[in-house]
């Protein structure tokens, strides 16, 4: 049965559930930073993104001439149950082994551990990847933490460590990456968030019709962001393990999704082969690799 752990120093208080290692609460006094769900807008918090980030073609994928279906958008870890392995006052290890039900959508025996820890007032976040199998494993893994905000969406920013003029951003289609990147102007390395740059709304580009829902920067320059409200420092996300980075929001609720990704969603004209998909990882057998980020949050 699922529980939440909480972790906790002279700085930070924060609650996981072992269901899909979820960060579900983060709070420092009596400020919580974590978006705390809303029916009708979006009931996630900070769900994590493995073996898939976002939606596969048909919601399917080939290995060989092995057809995988029915495979449900951002992978199977957030929609499982992780075990304990280790929970001490600052820090905690979850683990989600690999079984019988998993590989019927996920045909590896890759084991999936996530670490918690806190130092002062930073959260350090690692993912690690264990092939236990006898083939290479094929996968993706990636973040969705979702940031409360006080106030006006408008107020807000996001300030790129290494990118001054613009970002580059790659269009969707119909969820599906396209082959269209346009650019989004900075001020100074600071992009303003605001309603039109969210809208639900689809446009025209370049002969087809794109969804603006999203901000999805591949291969992003800047490996550290700040998010800044009237130009003052909330927070800052490090991400340096991670190639992508995705900004989000539900209708411009009150809250920001600042999500890095090792991986990509399905190329819209995909042949569906998940050894050619395009930002695929791969971990040998008997290897193991890991991904760090770590948000550190003004108190």
């Amino acid at each position: 049965m699922s529980k939440i752990i909480s972790i906790s120093n002279e700085f930070l208080e924060v609650s996981i559930s072992t269901f899909g290692a979820e960060i579900v609460s983060v709070k420092s006094g009596n400020k919580e930073h974590i978006w705390q769900g809303q029916e009708g807008v979006w009931s996630g918090h900070a769900p994590i993104l493995f073996p898939f980030c976002g939606r596969l073609v048909n919601s399917q994928y080939k290995i060989g001439e092995k057809l995988i279906e029915n495979v449900p958008i951002h992978g199977y870890a957030k929609r499982c149950e992780f075990e304990v392995v280790s929970e001490e006052k600052s820090s905690l290890s979850l683990l989600l082994k690999s079984s019988e039900e998993i590989r019927k959508i996920y045909p590896f025996n890759v084991d999936f551990r996530v670490f918690f820890k806190l130092d002062g007032n930073r959260l350090k976040v690692y993912f690690m990847v264990e092939n236990n199998g006898k083939n290479i494993a094929y996968f993706s893994v990636g973040c969705h933490e979702a940031f409360a905000l006080e106030g006006n969406f408008e107020d807000y920013s996001i300030e790129f460590e290494s990118d001054k003029n613009y970002i580059l951003s790659t269009g969707l289609k119909s969820n599906m990456l396209s082959n269209i990147k346009y650019k989004l102007p900075l001020e100074n390395g600071v992009l303003k968030l605001s309603n039109s740059l969210f809208s639900d709304d689809e446009i025209e580009r370049d002969g087809g019709v794109y969804a603006t829902g999203s901000i999805l920067l591949e291969d992003v320059n800047s490996k550290r962001v700040n998010l800044l409200k009237n130009g003052l420092k909330v927070l800052s996300l490090y991400y340096n393990d991670f190639k992508h980075l995705v900004l989000w929001t539900e209708k411009c609720a009150p809250f920001i999704a600042i999500e890095p990704w090792n991986g990509l969603p399905d190329v819209f004209d995909t042949d569906g082969n998940l050894q050619t998909k395009k930002g695929i990882l791969t971990v040998e057998p008997s290897e193991q690799k890991t991904y760090y980020h770590s948000i550190t949050f003004e108190v």
